[in-house]
């Protein structure tokens, strides 16, 4: 199967249930996200969601794959069809100790149409996320 797939990971310092807090306050993500404007839908394994993307300004559907407290958060879109190209898009999180998490988030993109996904917007997505996880590591640690 063809794969392309991008990797970031923090550190953040507070524990890992006070970061998953401030990961799934889904509400809050337009004041801070620079990923994802909003996310709404069923939270629950195989749910539908729906998200806005920023950086692509526009929308897609998602089907929730993960959601486990306080480790990963996972979901999969689907253009066209599974074989054509999926992206799952996922967080991890990993108690290094009772006061600091480290925060895994990437995305796989499968199927035949993701040979044709650019490394200069797999970077540019990489960057994003970088901010992202930045972004989410002083609203944890600072309020």
């Amino acid at each position: 199967m063809l794969v392309r797939d991008y990797h970031t990971d923090i550190v953040i310092n507070a524990p890992i249930q006070e970061v998953w807090a401030h990961l799934t306050d889904f509400s809050t993500y337009p004041e801070w996200n620079p990923v994802l404007g909003w996310i709404k839908g069923d939270f629950q394994v195989n749910g539908q969601i729906q998200m806005f993307v920023k950086p692509l300004d526009r929308s897609f559907y998602a089907t929730l794959k993960r959601f486990k407290s306080p480790e990963v958060l996972a979901w999969v879109g689907v253009q066209v069809a599974p074989w054509f190209l999926s992206g799952e898009h996922y967080y991890r999180l990993e108690a290094l100790n009772a006061h600091s998490t480290q925060l895994f988030h990437g995305e796989y993109f499968r199927g035949l149409a993701s040979v044709f996904i650019k490394r200069t917007t797999l970077k540019d997505m990489e960057k994003t996320f970088v901010q992202h996880n930045q972004l989410l590591k002083e609203r944890v640690e600072h309020g």
